[in-house]
């Protein structure tokens, strides 16, 4: 997916069309970095380097910041933030007229997701905590609609330089409607893939603890009793978190679409 959004015809297609611009940034900063990180390597990564090794890349990410860069709250802000501005039109036309912006963007856009997706499917014991990854997903797909529903439903062109450079296939106001529906239909699709990886992995690990107390328990009568009863009460807390997070998603969706159409009329 990183490949073919660096490559033709994506990539040409890109800077003479908004919605294959939206396309490529899809694959770039959403798709390509949650296939990578959906397996979870990272602990099969760190197992199998040495110690000296390990030490090394400990004392460069201290140095670097890069501890600070990983934690959940800026890995959110940085990957819901940078998608704002680089769809703020004085930037987005800046990185279409110059090649070294462009480059800025795409590196920061797949930092940012690298960033963003290492958080939320990392298994290590030090981890995010998954009702922390459930937030952080929560204020992403949010931020995404948002901004897909002012892009679809605003009047005017935002991004005249594609009638400079020679704009494909329709005009203006058509293909920016179309780019608008990637990033807010496509875009926010993406969450649910890692909202359900995430129920499962949270509730495999609820009934691993429970099988660790039960084993330890010396009155068996009671752990079993008790065993059913967490795993209900388990079942229960997934269920309200998958409902409040649907039913949030669909509370931020009709707003923005109210307040789109309110600002276009």
């Amino acid at each position: 997916m990183l490949f073919l959004a660096l490559q033709s015809p994506i990539d040409p297609l890109g800077e003479r069309s908004f919605s294959m611009h939206q396309v490529q940034h899809l694959l770039l900063r959403t798709l390509g970095p949650m296939l990578l990180f959906l397996p979870s390597p990272q602990t099969t990564f760190i197992s199998g380097l040495n110690t000296h090794v390990r030490r090394v890349l400990g004392r460069v990410g201290r140095v670097t910041g890069l501890g600070v860069l990983a934690h959940p709250i800026t890995a959110t802000l940085l990957f819901a933030g940078l998608a704002y501005v680089w769809q703020y039109p004085p930037y987005f036309e800046l990185a279409l007229r110059n090649d070294m912006v462009h480059y800025l963007m795409h590196v920061t856009m797949l930092g940012s997701g690298l960033l963003f997706w290492w958080c939320i499917f990392d298994t290590r014991p030090s981890s995010t905590r998954y009702g922390t990854r459930l937030a952080m997903l929560w204020i992403a797909t949010t931020a995404n609609i948002a901004l897909g529903a002012y892009l679809t439903m605003k009047t005017g062109v935002l991004f005249p330089v594609y009638d400079e450079l020679g704009r494909l296939w329709v005009d203006g106001d058509m293909d920016e409607l179309l780019g608008g529906l990637i990033v807010w239909i496509l875009g926010s699709m993406m969450s649910l893939v890692p909202f359900l990886v995430i129920i499962r992995h949270w509730g495999y690990k609820k009934d691993r603890m429970r099988k660790a107390r039960m084993t330890v328990t010396s009155a068996g009568s009671d752990a079993v009793r008790k065993g059913p009863r967490e795993t209900a009460e388990n079942t229960r807390r997934l269920g309200w978190m998958l409902g409040l997070f649907s039913g949030g998603i669909f509370l931020a969706l009709i707003s923005v679409m109210f307040l789109s159409l309110a600002i276009r009329v």
